[in-house]
């Protein structure tokens, strides 16, 4: 259901005079053919240019999105917030300008610290097995994402 939808026979029938309405209809129709297949064509890209429109970054756009695309019978893709890094704040008293034990401060090694994600991806186990399906799903989410936004692809 197109906002260009023509219907090319009412169309033909309303610009042609009315003494030549009987004959040529069909005639009109076919010479017209080449003008419907264009059109044919530009309804088919409005068409798929507002689907593509209709998602945007946010997280329930991307987890509405890969799962239409993607798993549609048990829409199990889950997108969330990702974990950011802890961070201890040490505060230190004015009257006495020495820092306070904390006691236990956990010490990670940076390579975590360097995977921080944006935005988690959770897919099925199901699709671990499937690198192709993977590598497109990264392709997807790389075309919507904010340039510079860093995401995780987890297997549950």
């Amino acid at each position: 259901m197109s906002k260009y939808k023509i219907n090319w026979i009412r169309f033909i029938t309303e610009y042609l005079p009315y003494v030549l309405r009987t004959n040529i209809i069909s005639f009109a129709y076919v010479c017209l053919k080449a003008i419907r297949r264009i059109h044919f064509g530009l309804e088919t890209q409005i068409e798929e240019t507002d689907r593509i429109l209709s998602y945007n970054s946010q997280y329930p756009n991307f987890q509405r999105l890969l799962n239409d695309l993607y798993d549609t019978t048990d829409r199990k893709i889950k997108v969330h917030d990702g974990h950011a890094a802890e961070y201890f704040l040490l505060a230190y008293p004015n009257e006495e300008q020495k820092p306070i034990h904390i006691g236990f401060v956990v010490v990670k090694p940076m390579s975590e610290y360097k995977s921080y994600a944006g935005f988690i991806i959770e897919l099925p186990v199901v699709f671990e097995s499937d690198r192709d399906l993977v590598k497109k799903i990264r392709r997807t989410v790389d075309n919507y994402k904010f340039a510079g936004t860093n995401y995780q692809i987890i297997f549950n």
